[in-house]
């Protein structure tokens, strides 16, 4: 997992921590301990492409939900495959989840 470095400060550790965190919660839960190692490497999103287009995405949606505006979303929802929005409780507690079939827009969210 690459995650862009922001600051001076390393969060490497804490993302770990988090992911471990995670990991034991899903065992708790599911009784199946995950078989894959993830390693975690922060960078500069210079350096990956991949980075680049991440904070493209966020950005979108960071815009779509502050601002309402969703010309940016748009041109970016037909290569998302899900938006999990933990504080549209409406349906379910654990939040809404926003697929293909059923697509975040503006119109979706405004049904709040």
């Amino acid at each position: 997992m690459v995650f862009a470095t922001r600051s001076r400060r390393d969060l490497t550790a804490a993302l770990r921590a988090a992911l471990g965190k995670a990991e034991q919660i899903y065992e708790q839960n599911f009784g199946v301990k995950p078989k894959h190692t993830v390693n975690v490497v922060s960078s500069n999103p210079k350096q990956h492409a991949g980075l680049q287009a991440v904070d493209y995405f966020l950005w979108a949606l960071q815009r779509f939900y502050e601002k309402g505006e969703d010309r940016f979303w748009k041109f970016v929802w037909p290569r998302v495959r899900l938006v999990h929005d933990l504080d549209d409780t409406r349906e379910h507690s654990f939040g809404t989840i926003y697929t293909a079939q059923k697509p975040l827009t503006l119109e979706a969210r405004a049904k709040k």
